[in-house]
């Protein structure tokens, strides 16, 4: 057998190629906000028709003395009283009366189990 000493290409190892990693493009945007309409008309109105007690558009003297003159309307809660409840004594009972007797005594016996007399 021969041998032979031909050299052999060494292997070339190359690297991959580097890959890129990217997220795709996200735009936040705020939602859209809506405001409810708000008018400040419609209380001052009607406070105005309650004062103007013969709804002729002008508030008298009279009329205006006659609302200032009636009780604010109060927006309170009544008032709480918080009180804990009258405590419950609880007496023990007497303990029952205890008799202590001596364990009943059998009469002679007539017969030994062990001898028979």
């Amino acid at each position: 057998t021969t041998v032979s000493s031909a050299a052999v290409p060494a292997p070339t190892y190359a690297a991959p190629a580097p890959m890129t990693y990217t997220a795709p493009p996200v735009t936040y945007t705020a939602p859209a906000v809506t405001e409810p309409a708000v008018t400040y008309a419609a209380p001052a109105a009607m406070a105005f028709e309650q004062v103007d007690a013969n709804h002729d558009g002008v508030i008298s003297r009279a009329e205006f003395s006659a609302a200032m003159a009636a009780p604010a309307p109060t927006y309170m809660a009544p008032p709480v009283t918080y009180s804990a409840p009258a405590p419950t004594v609880i007496m023990p009972a007497a303990a029952p009366a205890v008799t202590y007797a001596a364990a009943p005594v059998a009469g002679p016996a007539t017969s030994c189990p062990n001898c028979g007399n």
